[in-house]
């Protein structure tokens, strides 16, 4: 139990200082594993039915953290994944009147850049002085159509920003929800109130252990003697084990590395 709960405290303490780096908000995240850190200390002075349950509870709760937090990833991404996508249409949209400015812009850069090749300082400044007259139409149309876009696109752009913050924060508070509920199982787990519900791999070994046992009914008397062994021992082969914490040690680095390579 010792070994699973430092693991968890471990892992629980690396991926808070590397979700504290990503642009995604993690703080609710952060916030329960602060919650959780506690817990696992208090954890290593709880007495429940046996190290076997307490590491059940906390791999229970390793997986449904990383499955509540994997949707978090997602919502919260498609939301400023479709407040991008709307701006860039924005942008697009503009295209045009974009154009426009870029083609005017151009004319009274090149009327202007036309006086450079007059030495003569007279013809110099009466050049800029008949170009800047000719042209202060195309100025004053560039500074009016510019404002009026950037005027649109702001109103549209304050709006697209507004609905990706209430996007973003449903995800949120749906995620502390979440955290929230996980984190009450892991707390009547581990004082023996509540236990984590059985996975699909586990419905699968106890119907093979049920074949098992069915076969073994029709089998030799010496055949019997083996299917009286517990349905509740792993097959992985660590039955006999004389230091069975250190297969969980193992077991879970493992399982700790494959979190961390994962979306973290």
């Amino acid at each position: 139990m010792a070994t699973k709960a430092l693991l968890s405290l471990l892992l629980a303490t690396i991926v808070s200082s590397a979700l504290a780096q990503s642009p995604v908000d993690w703080q609710p995240l952060l916030d329960q594993q602060n919650l959780v850190l506690r817990q696992v200390v208090q954890a290593l002075q709880l007495t429940r039915s046996g190290a076997g349950d307490t590491d059940a509870c906390f791999d229970w709760y390793l997986d449904n953290q990383t499955a509540i937090n994997e949707v978090y990833y997602t919502e919260y991404n498609l939301c400023v994944s479709a407040a991008t996508a709307a701006k860039k249409l924005l942008s697009e949209q503009s295209a045009l009147e974009r154009q426009d400015l870029l083609d005017e812009g151009q004319s009274l850069c090149s009327a202007l850049s036309a006086c450079e090749s007059f030495t003569d300082g007279l013809q110099f400044f009466q050049c800029y002085n008949e170009a800047s007259y000719t042209k202060s139409p195309t100025l004053f149309n560039i500074s009016v159509t510019s404002e009026r876009i950037a005027d649109k696109l702001k109103i549209s752009y304050q709006a697209i920003n507004d609905t990706e913050r209430v996007c973003t924060t449903n995800a949120r508070v749906k995620n502390v929800e979440d955290l929230s509920v996980s984190r009450a199982h892991l707390n009547n787990c581990l004082i023996g109130t509540w236990s984590p519900p059985e996975t699909t791999d586990a419905a699968t070994a106890s119907t093979d252990t049920t074949t098992e046992a069915t076969a073994s009914t029709e089998a030799p008397p010496e055949a019997t003697t083996a299917s009286d062994a517990p349905t509740s021992e792993p097959s992985d082969g660590r039955q006999g084990l004389p230091e069975e914490d250190l297969f969980d040690f193992s077991y879970m680095t493992n399982m700790l590395q494959r979190k961390l390579n994962g979306r973290f």
